[in-house]
């Protein structure tokens, strides 16, 4: 069905333990679904102070999984990624670590990054509901028209803006932003954004171990015969944008 998928995370939650949150038992639960691989964060990346270690840790944590490609993160207001090299994609927490995809300090930090190699930036737009939220932790949402002139401004990088609710995908404009499955209810599931779906906008996601691998994978189950396949294109590019290089 997919074998790539682009919202995984490992390492401990601070506000609550997820099933299947270390590598080991994260990859073996991926391999009973057929899924051999993904974008891979670091759980507490969000809340860290010192995100250059989390790097540091995930890095070590991905060593001996080939299949998984670390989102390391990049924060405009350290310069630590000015050290980058041959780094293919970054993370960035803009609701986390208070500032605005579009401010200049971003996109300079954006620029910068496409000109030294990083092909592809995943914008985390939320990590739960906010009616999960801890009630003295609430994290707003990054607002749809800053994801829009985030990558219509780096136009030579892939966008990938994580765990949008439909309304927000269908909102994304530009041609180089794509959305993936993870908090895309409907029903079926996936009929709020079929025309992405069939346009290639869409991304395989499960947002696990926050959430299960199985109820992502019945979304796409749900789907025509034309979105299944459709599905499966996207599912092609976007290994190959990381294993064909």
């Amino acid at each position: 069905m997919v074998k790539f998928d682009v919202n995984l995370s490992t390492g401990r939650w601070p506000f609550r333990p997820l099933p299947g949150e270390t590598m080991p038992e994260l990859a073996a639960h991926l391999r009973r679904y057929g899924i051999e691989g993904g974008l891979l964060r670091a759980a507490e990346g969000a809340f860290s102070s010192d995100p250059e270690s989390e790097n540091g840790l995930l890095l070590k944590r991905c060593g001996s999984y080939p299949g998984f490609i670390p989102l390391l993160i990049a924060h405009p207001f350290y310069k630590y990624w000015r050290k980058w090299e041959q780094v293919p994609a970054a993370v960035l927490y803009p609701g986390f670590h208070r500032y605005s995809p579009e401010s200049s300090e971003a996109l300079d930090m954006a620029h910068f990054l496409a000109e030294k190699g990083t092909h592809t930036v995943v914008i985390a737009v939320r990590e739960e509901d906010e009616r999960a939220q801890n009630p003295l932790c609430r994290i707003p949402p990054v607002p749809v028209d800053s994801l829009n002139a985030f990558a219509s401004a780096v136009p030579e990088m892939t966008v990938i803006a994580l765990n949008c609710y439909h309304s927000e995908a269908k909102a994304l404009t530009a041609s180089n932003l794509y959305c993936d499955t993870a908090f895309i209810e409907g029903f079926p599931a996936l009929a709020p954004v079929e025309e992405m779906v069939q346009k290639g906008k869409v991304l395989f996601g499960s947002h696990a171990p926050f959430f299960c691998v199985s109820a992502a994978l019945s979304k796409i189950t749900a789907l025509d015969e034309k979105g299944k396949a459709a599905m499966q294109h996207s599912d092609k590019w976007i290994f190959d944008k990381f294993h064909s290089r």
